[in-house]
This record gives structure tokens, sequence and C-alpha cells, in this order.
């Protein structure tokens, strides 16, 4: 199901980046990402929005892996 490919493209990106999950810990609770990484818990389109912008910005962020 497509919420098994959401958590792995959340999980790769997040880690791509170099991120915690205690990274977006501003953005969304650590043990809820976590539950969303794993395929355990649905995520709001709200939530996905404050990821990605988040991972987006992110100071962290390598420019060679933005889209």
């Amino acid at each position: 199901p497509s919420r098994y490919t959401l958590a792995a493209v959340l999980r790769t990106t997040r880690a791509a980046r170099g991120l915690s999950q205690e990274h977006l810990a501003t953005t969304v609770d650590a043990r809820h990402l976590h539950r969303v990484e794993h395929a355990k818990s649905n995520i709001s389109l709200e939530m996905l929005e404050d990821i990605s912008l988040f991972l987006y910005t992110s100071d962290a962020a390598d420019d060679s892996l933005r889209v």
C-alpha cells in the first residue's frame, strides 16, 4: 500500500539529509514521526506538508538533494 511507500520515502529523505527524528521535533512529535516512518500510523496532509517544507528548507539539507 501507499502508506509503506510514503514511510520509506520519508525515512530515506530524512536520513539522506542527515536529520534525526528529533530534528523534526519542532515540526512533528518524534514518536508520531517514528510511527509514520514505520507505516504504523497515518499522517495528515497538513503534517506531510510541514515535514516536506522542513526537509526542503533545512540548513542541514544538501542543495544537491533538493528537488
